[in-house]
């Protein structure tokens, strides 16, 4: 769903990343394959891209990277 609706794919992802302590404990329950293909499209949705915060703050978007780094590193496991 969050392929075809990249919108609500967006909304899913910042909900579980900001605010929710261990809500992004998922990423272990995924295959190897599972995982991969939401890291490609964590990469289509947060691009690499210079980053610059407006404020000292992180909003849902910072911390979605964050995820998206997340995942990467338990690929590399």
């Amino acid at each position: 769903m969050i392929k075809e609706k990249k919108s609500i794919g967006r909304e899913i992802v910042e909900s579980v990343s900001y605010g929710h302590a261990g809500g992004t404990k998922f990423i272990a329950k995924l295959c190897e394959s599972e995982l991969g293909q939401f890291y490609l499209w964590m990469v289509e949705t947060y691009p690499y891209a210079e980053r610059r915060l407006a404020s000292d703050a992180m909003g849902p978007s910072d911390t979605a990277v964050m995820l998206r780094d997340s995942v990467l590193e338990h690929l590399k496991k």
